[in-house]
């Protein structure tokens, strides 16, 4: 949670304005991280010719009210005009409050004292601070704020002292960083180390990228990347970062640092992911120098040559566009990243798929905002990125995904209008409302679950799936006593849906565990356990917890993705990536879809031994196929979901039911509507009803009950009668041509209709409406969609 970011330029003149839009820009990129409050410090002209003095600007509230207040100081300072820096330092902080309210004083940068010999931004926690504070505060030490940050900089001045000035800034923030626990990513610049950056990684991501500069170049053309190298010559895997990257010819250098390679992306696609121990030091020439002291103590590092400590590190290059981290022609992230689903989703299985042992290519349509017509995916290079206990380079022959050929020539879906319906009216809310009445095909026996088709005949070959990631640790997960997966949020909802896939298809053992609840118990680990972390950002600080204790225990560890070089992904011994791409909305929507399908893809492969399971495993990959489809179809509803929100959106409270596969929907769908739309809403396993949860229910209660055609078909319908005996106005989820929910429609409910998959792949088409429903009640409610109310996107905080 938090966000930093610092730009830096040597060589390459820059006026004040450019250099703040730059800080600016790149913490908007980052607000999702928090948003209660931001500050940026640069150099100010200090009255004498070429003199020079950290000017921090702080203010509570959003990176556009901090814009507001620096061009106030600027206004106030005459001594910027016409100011040129060709060279300067410039570190930026967004802020989710963990120590301290949202203001202006506990806002970053911190100082060690008015002259700012030291300033500090800083993502994470420093869980030592309570020991550290009155031990500075004696020597000499004024504390201002609430934070735990602000013992950083008066740390460095303490040292600084200490070694009489004779240390330089690296050893000096290496010897910092010896004397804090606690996860950080930290930013320091200092008056005494004029033009030197320290970037310092421990826990909480941080990267960087840079390009080398002609000033003498027509529009400032750029001739290198972040290794340092020439783009026109080959990629040296050797390629040191510390060499010089100031040429003789005058060439200059821009670095920019970031919790996010998002925020990097406008500037360069070429980034160094920072491992932790890691601190890079900038010098005044602008060589960059990464060293790396985790086996060193503070003791031992008095004594160290800081060239022993050097370390190298490869650049990778952003596997994304610029446009993946604007709204495009949306108005919200939320919004644009839950109509982005038919996309991810494929993009989870791109180069996970082979028909026949070919690659099967997908069909593009011509339509801007439809991506995949076609029933598949072709193979990419960017498959599975884990590989041991590094991220290995990108791969097309990695992460796959094998498909019998009878897969495709489905007839498509009619698309009917949809018809608009008050809530408690009886309305039909559907994207193919006609199919009810004449549907393409016989709905299946609500208890089939799977549809038995598509076994291949003589000849052909067997589906089986192939993720790059797992590949050298299948056999060790088959043998393994369970499967324990572990999360937090909308990932533990993922993960409860991979409960039941992997019962299913592979008959293993399974547990599920909130990632502090797990800690918080100690809870058993053995060596012959797989444990699978599933986190987006694989940054999530519980989550990480319980990695750093189940590797203690010998467990094998699976990671479960969206971040290529995350903390979860360096630390798995293997794992899968889910390539949804960036997701910058805090409530997470195409990230939860993905991960399921990760997970679904990782069931099929346990159980591709069972000859038994066969007929099922085929129907899976089918329905996988066409859940593109079925994605965009269901994406129709939005016009419909819109209206059901407006009759929803004075609700004091909103419950939903589900079960089996779906109660992790009821959870997810009560996850959303309270984190974005501020209304209390509760997911209730249906099986539970009678055991308190029917107390609840009147007239006046909106209740959302989720009725697919899945095995648990029969009960959801006689939980509806239960609930319809009591009075209640319902809201029914259900499938396009399930004849058996038409007879409520006269009994004051409102149906929803969704497409019908398999019961493994229904949840993820179940959700799709229900994101949409928490979307529209949010802007009906007036709140903001993608920064709700107290919460940031990456949780790298715990309460410890």
């Amino acid at each position: 949670m938090c966000g930093i970011f610092g730009y830096a330029n040597y060589g390459v003149g820059q006026p004040i304005q450019a250099i703040l839009d730059t800080l600016f820009d790149g913490l908007q990129r980052l607000e999702y991280r928090g948003y209660d409050s931001a500050g940026v410090c640069v150099d100010a002209p200090a009255g004498e010719p070429g003199a020079r003095c950290p000017l921090v600007i702080k203010h509570q509230g959003k990176i556009s009210d901090l814009r507001v207040r620096a061009a106030e100081v600027l206004e106030e300072n005459t001594l910027f005009a016409g100011e040129l820096y060709s060279t300067h330092v410039g570190i930026g902080h967004t802020r989710w409050a963990t120590h301290g309210p949202p203001n202006a004083t506990n806002s970053h940068p911190h100082v060690n004292g008015p002259d700012g010999e030291f300033v500090v931004v800083h993502n994470g926690i420093i869980t030592n601070h309570a020991t550290l504070k009155p031990f500075l505060a004696k020597n000499g030490a004024v504390f201002v704020s609430d934070t735990d940050t602000e013992v950083v900089p008066h740390l460095c001045e303490y040292l600084w002292k200490k070694r009489g000035g004779k240390v330089s800034l690296g050893q000096l923030a290496m010897e910092v960083c010896s004397r804090l626990e606690g996860a950080y990513a930290l930013l320091i610049r200092s008056a005494r180390y004029p033009n030197e950056l320290v970037a310092c990684k421990q826990g909480s991501p941080l990267v960087y990228g840079l390009k080398r500069r002609d000033p003498a170049a027509a529009n400032g053309a750029t001739n290198g990347d972040a290794t340092g190298r020439d783009q026109g010559g080959a990629v040296s895997s050797a390629s040191r970062l510390s060499a010089s990257l100031l040429g003789a010819g005058g060439a200059g250098t821009e670095f920019w640092l970031a919790s996010d390679s998002a925020a990097l992306l406008t500037h360069t696609r070429d980034v160094v992911v920072l491992e932790d121990g890691d601190l890079l030091h900038v010098d005044a020439y602008g060589r960059p120098h990464v060293f790396n002291s985790l086996a060193m103590t503070s003791r031992t590092l008095a004594k160290a040559d800081m060239a022993d400590l050097e370390v190298k590190r490869e650049g990778r290059k952003i596997e994304a566009e610029v446009e993946s981290i604007m709204k495009g022609g949306y108005d919200h992230y939320m919004q644009k990243e839950i109509h982005e689903q038919p996309k991810t989703l494929a993009d989870t299985m791109r180069g996970r798929v082979v028909l026949d042992g070919k690659p099967f290519k997908p069909v593009k349509s011509s339509a801007p905002d439809v991506i995949f017509s076609g029933h598949f995916i072709d193979p990419c290079e960017s498959a599975s990125l884990f590989s041991g206990s590094n991220i290995a380079a990108a791969s097309g022959a990695e992460g796959g995904f094998e498909l019998p050929s009878r897969i495709g020539g489905k007839k498509a879906r009619a698309k009917e209008p949809t018809p608009a319906g008050a809530l408690f009216s009886g309305a039909l809310l559907g994207a193919a409302a006609a199919a009810t009445a004449a549907p393409d095909k016989a709905a299946a026996p609500a208890s089939a679950g799977f549809m038995e088709e598509g076994i291949p005949a003589a000849g052909e070959s067997e589906p089986f799936i192939k993720l790059g990631g797992l590949s050298d640790h299948v056999e060790g997960i088959l043998r393994c006593r369970r499967i324990v997966f572990i999360a937090c949020g909308t990932s533990y909802h993922a993960c409860l849906v991979a409960r039941k896939t992997l019962e299913e298809f592979a008959a293993m053992p399974v547990v599920v565990e909130l990632a502090g609840d797990f800690m918080d118990r100690e809870a058993p680990v053995f060596r012959d356990d797989t444990c699978v972390f599933v986190s987006q950002s694989g940054e999530t600080a519980d989550t990480l917890r319980a990695l750093e204790y189940a590797k203690a225990k010998g467990a094998l560890c699976v990671g479960i993705t969206n971040t290529v070089g995350s903390a979860i992904s360096n630390a798995t011994h293997c794992g899968v990536h889910l390539n949804a791409g960036f997701e910058i909305g805090v409530a997470s929507t195409k990230a939860y879809t993905s991960q399921i399908v990760a997970l679904t893809m990782m069931a099929l492969l346990l159980g591709a031994d069972s000859r038994a399971k066969m007929p099922k495993r085929i129907a899976a990959m089918r329905a996988l196929a066409r859940l593109p489809d079925d994605a965009r179809e269901v994406l129709e509803l939005d016009a419909s979901m819109h209206k059901l929100a407006e009759q929803l959106k004075d609700a004091q409270s909103l419950i939903f039911f589900g079960r089996g596969y779906n109660f992790s929907t009821a959870l997810e769908a009560a996850l959303k509507v309270k984190e974005v739309a501020l209304i209390h809403s509760e997911g209730i396993n249906a099986g539970e009803m009678k055991h308190g949860p029917l107390a609840l229910v009147d007239e006046n209660l909106p209740i959302v009950v989720i009725a697919t055609q899945d095995a648990m078909h029969r009960k959801m319908e006689s939980v509806i009668q239960q609930l319809l005996a009591r009075s209640a106005k319902l809201v029914i989820l259900c499938n396009t041509g399930d004849d058996a929910m038409t007879q409520f429609e006269g009994r004051g409910c409102t149906l929803i209709r969704v497409p019908r998959t398999v019961d493994a792949l229904q949840p993820i088409i179940n959700i799709i409406p229900l994101q949409l429903l928490s979307y529209h009640l949010t802007t009906l409610r007036g709140f903001n969609v993608d920064q709700p109310r107290n919460l940031a996107k990456s949780v790298t905080v715990t309460e410890d």
